[in-house]
């Protein structure tokens, strides 16, 4: 996520369109996951340990991966009729934060900076979300000649300490279409040039059909996986997203729209490399939908997004939103074993509690970007830009850029929500999408919502006529008949009898962990903000 142009804009309003436009089919049911190029691991923290990397760095500081065992840390499975991430062999819910160091001021050269990285980490535990999102780019790690991995071991170091599991974005050739020559790569007999007949191309592009360019990220990629498999001795990484928003055409570079098949076949070999690495997880693919009237190579865009999902070697494809619409439908891309998800969605604003409730019932991933607003990229954050402390939103400011004049969601209500999530996200993770209905997605300030779940029926009253927008909540049937619930603000939910128990806690390893107790008016349960509950009929 980076720049917004209006054509951007435009695509998000047709994105329903595509839903309708296409019908494809994705990556068969073996595809994903598909090997880690050797001997697995049987059991998590088996390789190494966190100071005893330097074991294994030879020549110009590269690992030398021979001296590994191979992990699969994750891959897709179907579970219940759904297509869900196993990470160690558990379901995991795809409910991640983004956490771009660079937004900070001077990235991690200050002590300024690190302070607000080190905090930050502690704010997304705080926050019930489970799973921090690291930027990894290219140059943070190789410069040509030596690898050094001293800003990996410290964003690690940090995430560890506060016992969060992770994703990675990789930042290669292609950041939002400016994929350019990396500073090395100099030498233009060495390193070919794309020749390209477009003037709205204006600089140099890598041809990336060329092996050389290849090769190098490759190496890269199977060196940052060495890097997870040796330091990551508790297997927390989950997944890792290969470039970013390829499709973006605003680069003025244009790697998807002038090499649209070769760019898609670099991220198929990447995504091929860490499943046949050292340390094979979930690889993931964000686009943004620009270009949507372009026809390429005799694709339009929703036959281009089609070849990307069918790609063996992609385990997760799914598109940015910067939208207020709190139902937006992203079915087109459920397709083989591909897990709907976008991949960046604000947590600033307003309808960020509605998307997340939409979300969950219907089995989509979330990749909430961003933890803090950064001056380059808009106001996007949970919280407010400030270089020295984290401000909290509190629902009184009126958003910029992508939200512009779109009013700011609370900050306390977001991580209540999240919170509740993170109690139930085992259950969240698997259960049959049948079994969940959500309440409210709207946000409407007052509401009165009746969902049936199998033969029961439910309803969410919620009512706060002053207010900007109102509360949204979730039921779900659990595999041992309970019901288990929440709602981002104090609301009722109406069963269809009295429940003979109600209690808060959260549900881990199969099992309810309970906290309290509550009670019951009659067949209505009043819940409170920040908790899961537990409805035995």
């Amino acid at each position: 996520m980076k720049v917004y142009s209006l054509k951007r804009i435009l695509a998000f309003g047709l994105a329903a369109l595509m839903l309708l436009a296409v019908a494809g089919c994705g990556k068969s049911e073996n595809s994903s996951g598909s090997g880690s190029g050797g001997k697995e691991a049987s059991s998590p923290g088996q390789q190494g340990s966190a100071d005893s990397l330097s074991e294994y760095i030879g020549e110009n500081g590269k690992i030398d991966t021979s001296k590994l065992t191979p992990y699969k840390a994750a891959e897709v499975a179907t579970v219940n009729g759904r297509n869900i991430i196993k990470h160690n062999g558990k379901p995991y819910l795809y409910n991640a934060l983004h956490f771009r160091y660079k937004g900070l001021e001077s990235g991690l050269a200050t002590p300024i900076a690190k302070k607000m990285f080190e905090e930050g980490m502690q704010k997304i535990k705080e926050s019930g979300v489970d799973t921090v999102i690291l930027y990894i780019y290219w140059e943070d790690m190789y410069d040509g000649k030596t690898y050094n991995f001293d800003n990996l071991k410290y964003q690690y170091d940090v995430a560890i300490k506060n016992d969060l599991k992770i994703q990675i974005n990789w930042f290669g050739y292609d950041n939002c279409g400016y994929g350019g020559f990396r500073k090395w790569q100099k030498m233009r007999s060495k390193y070919p040039a794309l020749e390209v007949d477009d003037p709205d191309i204006t600089e140099e592009v890598p041809d990336l059909s060329k092996q050389i360019f290849i090769d190098e990220e490759i190496e890269a990629i199977q060196q940052l996986c060495a890097f997870i498999n040796i330091y990551d001795k508790d297997r927390r990484t989950v997944a890792i997203q290969l470039e970013n928003e390829p499709d973006l055409d605003e680069g003025g570079m244009g790697n998807w729209l002038s090499q649209f098949s070769v760019m898609v076949d670099l991220l198929n070999k990447l995504g091929e490399a860490v499943h046949n690495s050292s340390y094979s997880m979930i690889t993931k693919i964000n686009l943004t939908m620009s270009g949507w009237d372009e026809v390429w190579e005799g694709l339009d865009y929703p036959a281009r997004v089609n070849k990307v999902i069918e790609q063996p070697h992609l385990d997760l494809v799914g598109p940015d939103l910067y939208d207020t619409n709190t139902t937006q439908d992203i079915s087109f891309y459920n397709k083989g074993t591909n897990i709907p998800a976008h991949l960046e969605l604000g947590p600033s604003v307003w309808s960020a509690i509605g998307q997340c409730v939409y979300h969950l019932v219907n089995g989509y991933g979330m990749g909430w970007y961003d933890l803090i607003d950064i001056g380059f990229s808009g106001h996007h954050g949970l919280y407010r830009l400030n270089p020295n402390k984290y401000e909290e939103r509190d629902g009184t400011q009126i958003l910029g850029t992508p939200y512009k004049g779109e009013i700011e969601g609370s900050t306390k209500e977001f991580i209540a929500m999240s919170n509740s999530v993170g109690a139930l996200k085992e259950l969240l993770a698997s259960v049959p999408v049948s079994d969940m209905a959500g309440f409210n997605v709207k946000m409407k300030n007052v509401a009165s919502d009746t969902k049936k779940l199998g033969d029961k029926k439910i309803t969410y009253d919620y009512s706060n006529p002053s207010a900007k927008y109102g509360a949204s909540g979730l039921v779900l049937k659990g595999p041992d008949g309970a019901y288990y619930c929440f709602s981002s603000q104090a609301a009722d939910f109406t069963f269809t009898s009295a429940p003979s128990s109600v209690t808060y806690g959260s549900y881990n390893d199969g099992a309810w962990s309970e906290a309290g107790k509550a009670a019951a008016n009659g067949a209505k349960v009043t819940l409170e903000p920040g908790k899961a509950y537990r409805v035995v009929l």
